[in-house]
């Protein structure tokens, strides 16, 4: 697991893994779809970086009409937060875990509606490349109770 503390750094590291094996797919899990134009999602479409069909987006329970409508229509996989707690997650590459991904209850910065640690390590044992986005504190809080 590899901490990244910016969407810019870890768009960064993205362009490296897709210059060294292109194709990768790569499960996104945030509160939100990552749109915005200083946003990883965003980043990567608009830069060319990766094609919309390389990302999966799961764990967003904050979205509009409009952001919906956008994946949609670009055809980018969503597979909401209520379906990660089923082990619906589709095959990946590699995993970025946007720590606004968690609940309230475990970062009190967070909104509520999040996923839970336990929740969240039923995810992590699947995959072997993993991202973590957020700062010191919340990178230390996820490696110390997802013994990675």
């Amino acid at each position: 697991m590899e901490h990244v503390k910016t969407h810019e750094e870890l768009c960064i590291k993205i362009r490296l893994e897709e210059s060294k094996c292109n194709g990768q797919t790569y499960l996104i899990i945030s509160d939100t779809f990552l749109l915005k134009p200083y946003e990883i999602v965003h980043n990567l479409l608009s830069k060319g970086i990766t094609k919309k069909n390389q990302i999966i987006l799961a764990g967003q329970h904050k979205y509009g009409m409009d952001e919906l409508a956008f994946l949609k229509r670009n055809n980018i996989q969503f597979v909401p937060s209520h379906k990660i707690l089923h082990n619906t997650i589709p095959k990946c590459d590699t995993v970025v875990i946007d720590t606004n991904c968690l609940d309230y209850a475990v970062l009190r910065n967070n909104n509520p509606g999040g996923l839970q640690l336990n929740e969240l390590q039923k995810i992590v044992p699947l995959h072997k490349k993993m991202y973590v986005l957020g700062n010191d504190k919340e990178y230390s809080l996820l490696t110390l109770h997802l013994n990675v």
